[in-house]
Order: structure tokens, then C-alpha cells, then sequence
């Protein structure tokens, strides 16, 4: 049964490896995690559920873009991540479950309001934010002694971290060693600034910046050369408004009349 004590001592961030044990055991099913697992109502992804979208964001922005949800390393490296810096913003873990399951929006309104105030929102599956919340924190008083790291739930909040920059398999920091669409297109983008000389991965910081950097300069290339293709429909017949009020859309030229046929005169004259 979970007790008051038991709850208060899971506002330590040292309690970081109960708190993932238990998102797994609710997520997939065992606190050991289902890390190959697939919702069908809703696309989420293995041990932890998460959303194919969310994955494909998190990997870029926590360092290993382009790595497989199916490798389990992959899976506790990203999670662990993504709740240490929810942990960081609410230092609660009922809010931490809560931008978990809806997002941190939800848990903006929940810290201000209220857990009881999101009643009503719910899953694909019906569960509800209170009721996520109630199952997480049973599961984390419930967790086995290895994800308490032989401590009792009241010492959690005396234990020390374990170290975020290598995965939970004591395996060395996660890098992918294959080439996805992804990286592909990065390095698509990059060739492309590279010939527009611009000097973009020297005046950025970070992953993120420098995709940033290179989707806008991706985009300025595709607005020039819109430009020049509707500068030679205007040099093939028609007339181009290129002014700001326009959006550079082309006005058809007037049309010539037949031989032979006189132009309709105006009737005021």
C-alpha cells in the first residue's frame, strides 16, 4: 500500500530509476520493460510508449538522431533524458507522469491547479491524468528492490544518481552506427549550404541551431529558384506582379484578338 512517506520520498530526482521502472511497468506491461512493444490504437513505441513523432524529435535533440526505437539502450537512454529534464522544470513526480502521459501543457495546469482539475482528460484507452497518476505512484512504491538500488522507498531520497550521460547497461555511451533518411537529409542540406557558401555549422551550436540553420537556408534556395521559374513564365507570355501585395502571382497577359475582328468599343464613347 502506498503511504504518505512513501509518495513524499519520490520527490527525489535520486529516485529517478524506481520512477522509469514504474512508466515501464505501466507502459508495456512489466517493470522490466516490453521493449519491442507497438500500440495499435495509437502508434507508441516499446518499453516506455513513445510516440513515433516524440521519438524522432528526443533522439535529435538529445544527441543520437537517427537511432532504432527497437534497441533497448536507445529506448532507456531517451527516457531517462527526457524525465530528468521534466524532473528539472516541475521537481514533482506526479507532474513529471503527468508531461509524461498528456504533456507538459497538461502539467502546467495540473502544477497550477491541480491534479483533480484534468480529470476529464483522457486517453485513446480511457484512462484518465488522476487515475495515470495513481497507478504510477503504486507502481513505484511496488517496484523490486533492483530499481531501488537496494534501498527501501524512505532512503531514496538519500541515494545518489546514477551518471545520464551512459545508458542503464553499464554499455558506454549510445551512438547509432548506421546511416538513416534522416542523416541522409541533413547531409543533403549540408552539401547544399556548403554550395551556397554559407557558413552555417561554424555559426550555429548545437544539432538543433544547425538543422534550424539548414531547413531556413533549404527553404531561401527553393524560394529563389520559385522566383526564377515564375520570372521565365513571365519572359514566355506573362506579366508578373512582383510586388509585396502580390506573392509574385503571375497575371495572365491580354489576349491577343483574331485577325480581322475588331476590339469591342467602349460604349461611352
Amino acid at each position: 500500500m502506498t503511504t504518505r512517506d512513501d509518495v513524499q520520498s519520490f520527490s527525489a530526482l535520486s529516485a529517478l530509476d524506481t520512477f522509469l521502472a514504474a512508466i515501464r511497468r505501466l507502459e508495456s506491461g512489466s517493470y522490466d520493460g516490453k521493449y519491442d512493444a507497438v500500440n495499435r490504437i495509437s502508434g507508441a513505441l516499446g518499453a516506455y510508449q513513445i510516440m513515433p513523432g516524440n521519438w524522432s524529435w528526443w533522439t535529435q535533440k538529445w544527441g543520437v538522431p537517427g537511432a532504432d526505437w527497437r534497441d533497448k539502450r536507445a529506448q532507456d537512454f531517451v527516457a531517462r533524458k527526457q524525465f530528468e529534464e521534466y524532473y528539472a522544470k516541475y521537481r514533482n513526480w506526479d507532474l513529471v507522469a503527468i508531461a509524461w502521459f498528456a504533456g507538459p501543457g497538461a502539467a502546467d495546469r495540473a502544477r497550477r491547479e491541480g491534479v483533480g482539475a484534468l480529470g476529464s482528460v483522457k486517453d485513446a484507452m480511457g484512462t484518465t491524468v488522476p487515475g495515470y497518476v495513481s497507478t504510477i505512484r503504486q507502481h513505484m512504491a511496488n517496484a523490486p528492490e533492483r530499481y531501488k538500488q537496494g534501498k527501501t522507498i524512505s532512503d531514496l531520497v538519500n541515494a545518489g544518481l546514477p551518471p545520464v550521460e551512459t545508458v542503464s547497461d553499464g554499455a558506454g555511451p549510445f551512438t547509432p552506427d548506421f546511416v538513416t533518411a534522416d542523416d541522409q537529409l541533413m547531409a543533403f542540406m549540408e552539401e547544399l549550404a556548403r554550395q551556397r557558401d554559407t557558413n552555417i555549422t561554424q555559426q550555429t551550436q548545437g544539432p538543433v541551431d544547425r538543422r534550424r540553420a539548414l531547413l531556413t537556408n533549404l527553404m531561401q534556395t527553393m524560394s529563389n529558384a520559385v522566383r526564377a521559374g515564375a520570372q521565365r513564365i513571365g519572359d514566355s507570355g506573362f506579366a508578373l506582379a512582383d510586388t509585396p501585395e502580390s506573392g509574385l502571382v503571375p497575371e495572365a497577359a491580354p489576349v491577343a484578338q483574331p485577325p480581322g475582328v475588331a476590339a469591342e468599343e467602349d460604349d461611352d464613347a
